[in-house]
């Protein structure tokens, strides 16, 4: 079963070298930023980097695990998906999607407790005739996040 881990600087040489192999860009980034699994074999995964990990009720959730599924869906074209601060739960993801006609939040979250654990489906799904993205391409995560924070609404329903 793999174990998540923080990438330790002796590790940097073997990690930094499969990152570049895989045309990963390191220039921004530190070792320690990263995180890893790793089997009882000794194979290690880069699954991402901690920023794009939260907490929820105590559970490490990976933002690209979830995208991952929610990408498998017929309808879904793309997926973005964020945490934010919640009461209950510590952090609860927020998943930004790109969907074909007919695919709505209630529809897409039922379909996701089937795909993955309970505590990794977002709380809330946002459908959006598109995702925000930088003129290469890239998503725009830091405008998802603070849309996430400005729409948040209480459990109690009071702003």
């Amino acid at each position: 079963m793999p174990k998540s881990v923080t990438l330790s600087v002796d590790e940097y040489a073997a990690i930094t070298e499969f990152l570049y192999r895989e045309a990963m860009c390191l220039d921004d980034a530190r070792l320690e930023d990263w995180m890893g699994l790793y089997s009882d074999e000794g194979v290690y995964w880069i699954v991402g980097r901690k920023k794009e990990m939260f907490i929820s009720g105590g559970e490490n959730v990976f933002e690209a695990e979830v995208e991952q599924a929610i990408m498998t869906h017929p309808e879904v074209r793309a997926a973005a998906v964020v945490s934010r601060e919640d009461d209950k739960w510590g952090q609860v993801g927020v998943a930004f999607v790109e969907v074909e006609s007919g695919a709505d939040p209630a529809t897409l979250r039922a379909w996701l407790r089937g795909q993955i654990a309970a505590y990794k489906v977002p709380k809330e799904v946002v459908v959006m005739a598109e995702l925000p993205r930088t003129d290469s391409g890239k998503l725009r995560k830091v405008v998802l996040r603070e849309r996430a924070r400005l729409d948040a609404v209480p459990e109690n329903g009071e702003e």
